[in-house]
């Protein structure tokens, strides 16, 4: 897959299916707004980790798929920047040592 679509109105803010598309590099199509002020807020980067249709009309948004579908060098910079993201918010080490300290209180 080219790009991950992601577009929930509700929820927690966390984003597992986001996180997911993230983890594996891959740009997400979908509304940034949804996740604003929450965990997820750090993937909508429109242009460099997303489509984000909040800023772009379907036309430009259909466009914009075109062209970075066809660039591949682009369309890696995308994939890159989303994992770097990832990379930098997530640690699933750390979340596990806080759990395990939580659990032996």
């Amino acid at each position: 897959s080219t790009f991950g679509w992601h577009d929930k109105p509700q929820g927690d803010g966390y984003g597992h299916v986001l996180h997911m598309w993230a983890a594996i590099g891959r740009p997400v199509v979908g509304h940034g707004f949804h996740y604003a002020g929450r965990m997820g807020e750090v993937f909508w980067s429109h242009g460099e980790t997303c489509v984000d249709l909040d800023r772009v009309t379907p036309a430009e948004a259909a466009s914009m798929i075109d062209d970075i579908g066809s660039d591949p060098a682009r369309h890696l910079r995308m994939c890159q920047a989303i994992r770097a993201v990832y990379d930098a918010t997530v640690d699933h080490e750390a979340e596990a040592r806080a759990i395990r300290a939580l659990l032996e209180v």
